[in-house]
């Protein structure tokens, strides 16, 4: 393993226990997963446009479709852990 892959694993990591640490102790439902994907998303508009600008991506009508079903299912998820917190 890289020390670049050991680092990003290790970055995902945190993200991932901050974030059920904040799910847990908000207890917020809804509004607290809604604030959390406009922060996630946020973060994510700069990367997306640097890159669409480094490499122009060509897209179809599946990869928007898979798009759109992960969405539903990352909120799904978000939805359903906060539920059982």
């Amino acid at each position: 393993m890289t020390s670049l892959a050991l680092i990003l694993l290790l970055i995902a990591a945190v993200l991932h226990a901050t974030w059920n640490y904040w799910a847990k102790r908000a207890g917020g439902g809804l509004p607290f997963v809604y604030l959390v994907s406009l922060m996630i998303n946020a973060a994510y508009v700069p990367v997306v446009i640097g890159y669409c600008l480094w490499r122009p991506p060509s897209i179809s009508w599946t990869i928007i479709a898979v798009v759109f079903a992960s969405g539903v299912l990352k909120t799904s998820y978000s939805l359903y852990l906060q539920r059982g917190y």
